[in-house]
């Protein structure tokens, strides 16, 4: 099967993210797999990891920014100003995410 990335565009980019979680849903029923693991056979590099950022900011923005900020933290680009202002609310993200029951295989 042929990797149509216009289409994988079209529906990342242009959709919200109600209908993006639906067509999620549907894809996991319709082909048995999620469509992270579409996106991660079908495409690769850059372009398959903005692919699946888009993915999981949209259908788990409290585990993705958590993840994001953690990075930054490792890699040092968060001011002291900014890590202090917000790392509570990166910790309440990362507690809503740890008690929120999300079927995984939603997205």
């Amino acid at each position: 099967m042929d990797t149509n990335e216009d289409t994988f565009i079209h529906i990342l980019a242009t959709h919200s993210a109600a209908h993006l979680t639906t067509v999620s849903q549907y894809y996991l029923q319709a082909f048995g797999r999620s469509l992270e693991k579409a996106i991660q056979k079908e495409t690769s590099g850059h372009f398959e990891k903005a692919l699946l950022a888009v993915v999981q900011a949209t259908c788990f923005p409290p585990r993705y920014f958590a993840q994001v900020f953690t990075l930054c933290t490792h890699l040092g680009v968060l001011d002291c100003h900014w890590g202090l202002t917000h790392s509570k609310r990166i910790r309440d993200m990362q507690d809503l995410d740890s008690n929120h029951t999300v079927n995984e295989s939603n997205c």
